[in-house]
């Protein structure tokens, strides 16, 4: 059976064709891991821009299919892809869905399937995604899923970014597949899988002297007149609540005088081995987190363990990228999930990105029916795909009648394990100093020209090629095409 494969898209806008991209060849529907496509191009010509009108026409017809208003921002949309054995065809014009079909019958929108999920994911403040709040994707009814480092539609803060990691865990601590995941993200990492969350309190004597009811009163009260973020939240908090926090405070110091423990913090360990060990903490991390609305707890800390343990703000920015967007996939990501992932390289070490594509392989083996999507600068990613369930999509810019005009093409070629130099000559088309690959082409113009070949379509092909790496007029090659163009044009005229 076809597991879902995002087949082809068209985008078009007052009879100009913004996208027209095919994603993968038919027999990728068919495959034994998550295929995975990685979309290349130089900058200025359209990477993520691409991945934003995947996810919006996606998240458009979800909505369309529940009765909810959605504006698309242009006039024509043809999408086409495989789910569950199935082949969908929809086109929207106008705002307008006015064709759906299922193995090519029309059908009603009622009967139109979709990913279970469409996750944006980025680790860069100016994604292109359209942003959506964490409430609003955690509802049940959104199949889109925001999943950048933004809090609001422009700003990002590094305490949103530690809690987002922080709610995964927490919200899936009895999930033993999610934790399997984070614990392979870890080893990718290597680090040990454990992970601490550590709360300190904003006065030394909180969890060493009994709070009384009354002093929690007038704390709520002192919140709920003043008109900020924390207003909603303290709002609703009813005296069954305040109660419970009294409680906590004062278990946890009668356990701490009792113990002749004096520490103004709170730490919880997560063994990502042993299920015991995390079910206590989505116990208490709802009351914990009143206490920090309230400021007597400041916000978490997430601490790692590796020689030592270390807090995640000291993790170097290729870590906390890692850490950030792929335990937040193995929160949301479900069977039949189209995933698009903008920039995944950025901060990481080249041997992190030679392994990422593969890695991000093994940590979701199990979704063998979604369909990831990358938007990269980089020719190590490049380097790990496997042509059984990988595709390679090559975004250029061209004028024609000077106009811009915007070409996608799918690149059917193994690079499997192909060395950078290749990757970057014969797949991003960059002439490095003394590459390999250049001089080889460079030499077989030489010898077919010098040995008079008759094999005129290689010559041409060869010129063509290396063509698109002469970098100015006084480029040493020049000298050389030229006497190829020559050759090729006496001979063409010989013959």
């Amino acid at each position: 059976m076809s597991k879902f494969t995002l087949k082809k898209l068209i985008v078009c806008n007052h009879n100009n064709t913004i996208f027209d991209v095919k994603f993968a060849e038919d027999k990728l529907s068919e495959r034994e891991n998550l295929l995975t496509t990685v979309i290349i191009g130089e900058n200025g010509t359209g990477k993520s821009y691409l991945l934003t009108m995947i996810s919006e026409v996606f998240r458009g017809l979800d909505l369309k299919k529940k009765n909810k208003d959605i504006s698309f921002r242009y006039d024509t949309y043809i999408v086409a892809y495989y789910l569950d054995g199935h082949t969908y065809f929809v086109k929207i014009d106008k705002n307008k869905i006015i064709e759906i079909k299922k193995d090519h019958k029309k059908i009603n929108i009622d009967k139109l399937i979709l990913p279970k999920k469409i996750l944006a994911v980025s680790f860069m403040v100016n994604d292109k995604f359209t942003f959506a709040s964490q409430k609003e994707t955690s509802t049940e009814e959104e199949t889109y899923k925001y999943l950048g480092i933004r809090r609001t539609s422009n700003a990002a803060w590094t305490t949103s970014i530690v809690k987002r990691v922080i709610n995964s865990l927490v919200a899936n601590s009895s999930n033993e597949s999610f934790y399997l995941k984070v614990a392979n993200i870890l080893e990718f990492l290597n680090y040990k899988p454990k992970i601490s969350l550590v709360f300190e309190s904003t006065r030394k004597t909180l969890f060493t002297k009994k709070i009384t009811l009354k002093a929690l009163n007038d704390k709520v009260a002192k919140y709920k007149k003043l008109n900020d973020f924390r207003t909603d939240t303290i709002s609703k908090f009813n005296k069954e609540d305040i109660k419970q926090l009294q409680n906590y405070i004062n278990k946890i110091v009668i356990k701490r005088n009792q113990a002749d423990n004096t520490s103004s913090e709170l730490e919880f360990t997560m063994e990502l081995n042993l299920s015991s060990r995390r079910d206590y903490v989505i116990k208490e991390y709802q009351i914990l987190l009143k206490l920090v609305d309230l400021k007597l707890l400041n916000s978490p800390i997430l601490k790692f363990f590796k020689n030592d343990k270390f807090e995640f703000e000291d993790a170097s920015s290729g870590e906390k990228h890692l850490i950030f967007t792929l335990i937040n996939i193995a929160a949301e990501i479900e069977n039949n999930s189209l995933v698009l992932i903008d920039e995944p390289e950025l901060s990481l070490h080249p041997n992190w990105q030679l392994n990422y594509i593969n890695n991000l392989k093994k940590i979701f083996s199990e979704y063998v029916s979604s369909h990831f999507i990358l938007a990269t600068h980089s020719h190590y990613l490049v380097s790990d795909l496997e042509n059984n369930s990988s595709s390679i999509v090559h975004i250029s810019l061209d004028t024609l009648e000077d106009k811009p005009v915007r070409n996608a093409n799918l690149i059917n070629i193994d690079t499997y394990a192909w060395s950078a130099e290749n990757v970057l000559y014969n797949i991003f088309g960059v002439r490095t100093v003394r590459n390999y690959y250049f001089e080889m082409d460079l030499r077989q113009l030489i010898d077919l020209v010098k040995d008079k070949s008759q094999n005129l379509q290689q010559i041409i092909s060869l010129i063509d090629k290396l063509k698109q790496h002469t970098i100015d007029k006084n480029d040493p090659l020049n000298i050389i095409l030229k006497e190829a163009e020559r050759y090729l044009m006496n001979a063409t005229n010989i013959r």
